[in-house]
């Protein structure tokens, strides 16, 4: 029964687990994502594949308002953080790059300190985990080791949440910024505006190793390395549960036989 008990609270605290980490891997981005598509790499786990050709490609297509590359940079801070959210733990930290005025058609930001409008430069939007990690607000700067050196990013704005993603950037800047933190590769991925649909796109790409999704099969997709390993988890506790089941039926088929020899015992004493 004690078995039982358990495997029943271990389904309750993983499903309790998964709604949670997925609640923090998507987040309210579900609303604030404005993109009709987002293209990216093959996989939850994209690797920047996005290259200039593809951009322009995308830029010709029928029926495409508005496509918006994201890089994205892994740097040092100076000074150990810890995030409460998927991504990089410890002093590192995920910044994503892009033309901010067409980000800001593509995602809603739900800005809660500062503005949009002073991102430049080295003049950065700032999730609020990672702001609160670190300490500063609106018009404080802080410093990070990058491929190209040590840089200073001032806050400009504090938003909540961050870009969708897994992991989710910490920090995010103009297109210009990339190089200043010393990367020039391709993009991990674009958010795409406009009419044309997902098959056109994929069409007009035509490279197997870049997917086209539209914005809800995005979002949906973040959470689906999750939900696999959860469907292995569900299965092990099944099992579980399963073999307690069994070993509660033989101890009480065990006990109604015991039971039933001392009947027919005190039966025959004549009790």
């Amino acid at each position: 029964a004690s078995a039982l008990m358990i495997g029943i609270a271990l389904v309750a605290c993983f499903t309790l687990m998964a709604s949670t980490i997925g609640q923090f891997m998507a987040g309210d981005s579900a609303t604030a994502l404005q993109a009709d598509h987002v293209v990216q790499g093959v996989g939850t786990f994209a690797e920047p594949v996005i290259g200039d050709e593809t951009i322009a490609v995308l830029e010709a297509a029928d029926g495409v308002d508005t496509v918006v590359a994201i890089d994205q940079i892994g740097i040092q801070s100076h000074a150990a953080i810890d995030v409460a959210r998927p991504g990089p733990g410890g002093d590192t930290t995920l910044v994503a790059t892009a033309d901010i005025d067409g980000l800001r058609q593509a995602y809603e930001f739900d800005v809660i300190a500062g503005s949009l409008d002073g991102v430049s430069g080295t003049s950065v939007i700032i999730d609020e985990a990672t702001a609160d990690a670190l300490a500063i607000g609106v018009g404080d700067s802080a410093g990070f080791q990058t491929t190209a050196g040590p840089v200073a990013l001032e806050v400009a704005a504090v938003v909540s949440p961050s870009l969708p993603g897994t992991p989710q950037p910490g920090i995010i800047g103009d297109a210009d910024l990339a190089g200043t933190l010393g990367y020039d590769g391709p993009a991990v991925s674009a958010y795409v505006l406009g009419s044309a649909d997902e098959a056109s796109l994929t069409a007009a790409i035509d490279v197997p190793t870049i997917d086209v999704l539209t914005s809800d099969d995005y979002i949906d997709g973040l959470s689906a390395s999750l939900d696999t390993i959860l469907s292995l988890v569900y299965a092990l506790l099944a099992v579980a549960v399963i073999i307690a089941l069994v070993g509660i039926a033989n101890t009480v088929s065990l006990a109604i036989s015991e039971r039933a020899g001392e009947s027919a015992a005190i039966r025959a004493a004549g009790g």
